[in-house]
C-alpha cells in the first residue's frame, strides 16, 4: 500500500472518530501509533491546547512511542515559572506560527529552545511544530489570545523526517484539528 493510501486512511480515521464524541488522550495516542504504522518515523509527539479551567491554564498529552499517550494539566501559576516562555510551544503562540521546523543534529542543527537541547542530547534529529487555530468556547475573549492545537512530532530517524513526513504531519493536522475541536469543546 502506497503512503499517500496509509495517509489516507488515517484521515478517514480521524474524521469518523470526529462524529463519535472521542477520548482526546486515546485519540492523539492511536493518531500517533497509526502514523508510525504508515511509515512516518515518528517516535515523540505532543499536543497542547488552553483550557477555560479555574485550576489549569493548560493540557498537553504526551506520546512516547512503545510508552503511550499520558496527559498533563498545567496550572494558572506554573505560565509564571518561566519554563513555558522557553518552549517552542510559546513561540509559536506569541507569533502566530502555523508551523516550526528544528532540525536537532549536523550543520543546520538550531538547538535554540531547552528542549531542543534535552531531545538532541536524547538522539532526537528532527522536530517540527505545528500549529491550527480555532475557537475553544470562550478561552480567547476571557484570555485575549489564541487558541487551538499546537503538535510537536519528533524522530531520530538519521535524515530526519523527508519532505513527504512533513506534507503528512501537516496534512493530517488539519483533519486532526476537526476531532480535537469536538473532544475539546465538551
Amino acid at each position: 500500500m502506497s503512503h499517500a493510501t496509509l495517509i489516507a486512511e488515517v484521515e478517514d480515521w480521524l474524521i469518523d472518530e470526529a462524529l463519535h464524541d472521542p477520548d482526546i488522550v486515546e485519540l492523539f495516542g492511536t493518531l500517533c501509533t497509526r502514523l508510525h504504522a504508515a511509515g512516518l518515523p515518528l517516535e515523540r509527539a505532543a499536543l497542547s491546547w488552553p483550557t477555560l479551567h479555574p485550576l489549569f491554564q493548560s493540557e498537553q498529552i504526551y506520546w512516547r512511542l512503545g510508552g503511550g499517550a499520558e496527559l498533563f494539566q498545567y496550572r494558572h501559576d506554573a505560565v509564571s515559572s518561566g519554563a513555558f516562555e522557553e518552549s517552542p510551544f510559546y513561540h509559536v503562540l506569541i507569533n502566530g506560527l502555523s508551523r516550526l521546523r528544528r532540525r536537532l543534529e549536523g550543520p543546520e542543527a538550531l538547538l535554540d529552545f531547552p528542549v531542543l537541547e534535552d531531545l538532541a542530547e536524547a538522539g532526537f534529529t528532527d522536530y517540527l511544530m505545528t500549529a491550527t487555530r480555532f475557537r475553544i468556547a470562550d478561552v480567547e475573549a476571557y484570555r485575549g489570545g489564541s487558541s487551538g492545537i499546537r503538535a510537536s512530532w519528533s524522530t531520530r530517524r538519521a535524515d530526519g523526517f523527508s519532505e513527504r513526513d512533513l506534507e503528512a504531519l501537516s496534512r493530517v493536522q488539519r483533519v486532526f484539528a476537526v476531532a480535537c475541536h469536538a473532544a475539546i469543546q465538551k
